[in-house]
C-alpha cells in the first residue's frame, strides 16, 4: 500500500526512485519504533522479524529488486503498528 501511495506522490519517479523513498519512509517509521516489520505463519499469526532496522531494509530492498517489479500489499513484508 506505501508504494503506491509513494509511487502517486511521484508519479514521474522512475521505478529506483520510488523504491528509494518507500525504503526512506520505512526506515523512520521502524527506526521510531512505530511500526514492526515481519510476516504471517501458516497459523495466520503475525510474526515479528527480529533483524535490526538496517537489516530489514536490506531484506526488504533485496526482495523488491528480486520480484523486479512493484510489490503488492503482503508480498514481501507486513507491517504493525506499535501502540
Amino acid at each position: 500500500m506505501l508504494v503506491g501511495d509513494v509511487r502517486r506522490a511521484i508519479p514521474d519517479g522512475n521505478s529506483a526512485q520510488v523504491m528509494s523513498y518507500t525504503i526512506e519512509i520505512l526506515d523512520g517509521l521502524l527506526t521510531s519504533k512505530k511500526i514492526v516489520a515481519g510476516n504471517f505463519s501458516e497459523d495466520k499469526e503475525f510474526c515479528q522479524w527480529k533483524n535490526s532496522t538496517i537489516d530489514t531494509l536490506e531484506r526488504i530492498r533485496e526482495e523488491w529488486v528480486a520480484l523486479g517489479r512493484d510489490p503488492t500489499i503482503g508480498e514481501i513484508v507486513w507491517f504493525t503498528v506499535i501502540e
